[in-house]
């Protein structure tokens, strides 16, 4: 697939990882949100909180390209919970956080095994090198 200011043409706007209910995405427009989830973790730091998209919203800013500096799961998060992640193209920072949730909801080994499957699910959800020595130390 070839790319277009940034984006991949072609991919989709979320993709589910493996058979969890975790799903993680670009910044969505209000035309692509046709699921309710129950938990939405935004990781922009360059656009404004969007709270249209589900029953618990959680903004966490973070600037593209770095490591997270404080790392938190919003409370009341299970393997149950329907949850969609997001930043602005859903590929680094999207998959860094979903690497480090799924390694800590005990849905995958480590954060290795966790990055593999979030790239089989959303291939072009390629951390930076800051982040991938992140997910490597945690």
């Amino acid at each position: 697939m070839g790319s277009r200011l940034g984006k991949e043409v072609g991919e989709d706007f979320e993709n589910q990882i493996g058979n969890t209910n975790i799903y993680i995405s670009r910044r969505p427009r209000l035309t692509e949100l046709k699921e309710i989830y129950e938990v939405v973790i935004d990781l922009t730091a360059e656009f404004i909180e969007s709270k249209e998209a589900g029953q618990s919203y959680f903004h966490l800013s973070w600037l593209d390209g770095i490591s997270p500096s404080n790392f938190k799961i919003p409370e009341g998060i299970t393997t149950d919970s329907k949850i969609l992640i997001y930043c602005a193209q859903g590929h680094g920072r999207s998959a860094t956080y979903t690497a480090i949730l799924l390694r800590q909801l005990k849905l995958c080994n480590s954060t290795a095994e966790a990055y593999h499957l979030i790239l089989q699910s959303r291939p072009s959800a390629k951390v930076s090198k800051q982040q991938l020595q992140y997910l490597l130390a945690n």
